[in-house]
């Protein structure tokens, strides 16, 4: 776990906001992270489906990447301006565009979940048929590659970081709240409850 000076007061900081490659756990670890913190739950990737009415990876088929990112960074906005507080799973591209790392930065608690491709790779290997940008003949260097493509950009953007790859989602729980408190932020800071 590596805890880095916030970028910005906690105090402007409306929701928690977990980042990291596909494949990390940002849903599992999300939904659970809500519920321990009496907050909504919110997967980024589920919002654009809905909006969108079909699948990722019909959008990315019918309309391309570059459409989906468009739709990825409209959804990010419209969730990060909800005045509810929030626990937020993005997808593994939403730091690609400069302006979706500026809103999590400024609107966000931001943890990363930082797992090595090699580990997502065996999480993801019989089920990598649902993630578009593995749909190729070697989808682990396709993970490397995206790994050195953005690791700074989770880097720059993360208050947290956490190596979650041998830690079960209710050890990062844990080590999410144990995060918030060392920055003197408790549970009930971002969800708006007094305390």
């Amino acid at each position: 776990m590596v805890l880095r000076q916030p970028l910005h007061p906690l105090d402007s900081k409306r929701h928690l906001i977990l980042i990291g490659l596909m494949g990390v756990g940002k849903s599992t670890i999300g939904r659970q992270l809500a519920a321990h913190m009496d907050m909504t739950f919110v997967d980024s990737d589920h919002e654009v489906e809905r909006l969108e009415r079909k699948s990722i990876s019909d959008i990315f088929q019918d309309q391309g990447e570059e459409t989906f990112r468009q739709l990825e960074t409209k959804v990010l906005d419209q969730v990060t301006l909800s005045t509810v507080p929030q626990v937020i799973a993005t997808g593994g591209g939403i730091v690609i565009q400069p302006e979706n790392r500026l809103c999590i930065i400024q609107r966000g608690f931001v943890v990363w979940l930082n797992v090595s491709p090699e580990a997502i790779y065996r999480r993801l290997r019989s089920g990598h048929k649902n993630r578009p940008l593995l749909q190729q003949n070697n989808p682990r260097k396709k993970l490397q590659k995206l790994y050195s493509q953005r690791v700074e950009w989770y880097r720059s953007c993360c208050d947290v970081e956490i190596c979650s790859a041998d830690l079960t989602p209710r050890q990062v729980v844990d080590q999410i709240s144990r995060c918030m408190a060392e920055f003197g932020h408790d549970n009930t800071t971002l969800s708006g409850q007094s305390g």
